[in-house]
C-alpha cells in the first residue's frame, strides 16, 4: 500500500485528473465535480493513472446506462421487492440507508435486480447529501434473511457496481440482528471486497446495537431504528412494517417510511413539489430525472394515488358547486 501523499500532492494530483478529463464528452459535468474527482483518487489510492482510467470507465458506464433516469422495475411491478431505502441522515449530513429482509415482498434475487434498485438508490441519495458529504451509511437489518438471499453471487454484484462506478460513496456499513446465515454468506463476499471497505463494516447483535447507532445517528433517528427493528422481528409480520412504504393511519404512531426529520424534509415536500404539480401526466410525460430526491419507488407509487384521490375529489366538489350554482340560478 502506497503511503499517504502530502497535501500538496494532493491538490496537484487533484488538478492533474480535472485537467485530464475536462475535454472529455460529459454531458452530466459529472468528472468535473470536485468529490468526483477526490472520490476516485481516495478510492484507488491516489494512483492517478488508475483514478483517469477508472473514471473515464464510469463517464462511458453513464451515458449508457443513464443511472440518473433509473428507476426499479422490480418494485413498481411487486411493491416492496426491495425494502432496501433511505429513513433520514446521520450527525455529518450522510444520507442513511436502511434494509431488511423480513420487510421484502420477495426472497428471490437476481444481480440485476439488485443492481437496479441500487443506481435508483445511490443516485437520490446523492441529491439529499449534506453541503459537506460524499458518503452514506447503510444499516443492513439481518432479520428474516433466508439461504437464497446468501448467494454470494449477489452482494459480489452489488459490490461490483459500488467499486466500479461508486467509489469511497459508503461511508459504514451497519450489519444487525445477523445470524449464522449470514456469517457464512459474508465469509464467502469478504474474499472479493477491498480492505478498505471491509474496515467500514461493523457488526452488532443485542445491546450493542443501540450503541453502535449513538455513535452515529441523533437520538431522533436512533429512536426511530430502535422501534423499527423492534416492529420487524414480530411474527407474523405487521401489515404496517409489510407496506413499509405506506403512511401510518394514526400520525402519531411509528411511520416506516423514516425518522420524523426525513417524512418532513424529503417525502412531505416531495409530495408537495412534485406528485400534486404532475398529477394527470402519465410516466412517459414526466421528466426522466427527478427534479429532487426521490424516494423508494413504492413511497412515490403510493404519493401518485393519493394525490389522484385528492384530485378526483377536488374535481367532484368543484362539480357539486357548479351544479348548486346552476340550481340556484
Amino acid at each position: 500500500m502506497a503511503p499517504e501523499p502530502s497535501e500538496k500532492d494532493k491538490k496537484e494530483k487533484m488538478d492533474e485528473l480535472l485537467r485530464r478529463v475536462e475535454n472529455v464528452e460529459d454531458e452530466e459535468g459529472f468528472a468535473k465535480l470536485e468529490n468526483t474527482r477526490m472520490r476516485y483518487l481516495i478510492g484507488y489510492e491516489w494512483d492517478l493513472e488508475e483514478a483517469e482510467s477508472r473514471l473515464l470507465e464510469t463517464i462511458q458506464w453513464r451515458k449508457e446506462r443513464r443511472p440518473l433516469e433509473a428507476d426499479c422495475k422490480y418494485c413498481e411491478d411487486q411493491p416492496g421487492f426491495h425494502a432496501w431505502r433511505q429513513v433520514g441522515h446521520d450527525k455529518t449530513g450522510r444520507p442513511v440507508i436502511y434494509s431488511c429482509f423480513a420487510q421484502a415482498s420477495t426472497v428471490h434475487y437476481t444481480a440485476e435486480d439488485n443492481v437496479q434498485h441500487l443506481l435508483h438508490l445511490a443516485e437520490n441519495a446523492k441529491r439529499s447529501m449534506g453541503p459537506d458529504a460524499y458518503r452514506w451509511v447503510w444499516v443492513l437489518d439481518c432479520t428474516g434473511m433466508t439461504l437464497s438471499a446468501c448467494n454470494p453471487r449477489l452482494g459480489n454484484a452489488v459490490n461490483s457496481a459500488m467499486a466500479n462506478h461508486y467509489p469511497e460513496r459508503l461511508g459504514h456499513v451497519l450489519i444487525v440482528n445477523h445470524s449464522w446465515l449470514f456469517e457464512g454468506a459474508w465469509r464467502a463476499i469478504k474474499i472479493f471486497i477491498h480492505k478498505n471497505t471491509l474496515a467500514k463494516a461493523r457488526l452488532a447483535r443485542g445491546d450493542k446495537i443501540e450503541k453502535c447507532f449513538e455513535e452515529f445517528f441523533d437520538p431522533s433517528l436512533v429512536r426511530w431504528f430502535l422501534q423499527e427493528l423492534r416492529l420487524n422481528k414480530h411474527k407474523p409480520m405487521l401489515p404496517s412494517q409489510k407496506t413499509f412504504w405506506k403512511p401510518p393511519n394514526d400520525p402519531d404512531s411509528h411511520d416506516p417510511r423514516g425518522c420524523p426529520d426525513y417524512v418532513k424534509k424529503y417525502l412531505n415536500p416531495y409530495y408537495k413539489d412534485v406528485v400534486l404539480k404532475q398529477v394527470g401526466m402519465t410516466k412517459a410525460q414526466r421528466p426522466k430525472v427527478p427534479p429532487k430526491h426521490e424516494p423508494h419507488p413504492n413511497y412515490v407509487q403510493e404519493m401518485r394515488e393519493r394525490a389522484k384521490r385528492q384530485h378526483s375529489r377536488k374535481s367532484d366538489d368543484e362539480n357539486m358547486n357548479h351544479d348548486e350554482d346552476v340550481w340556484i340560478d
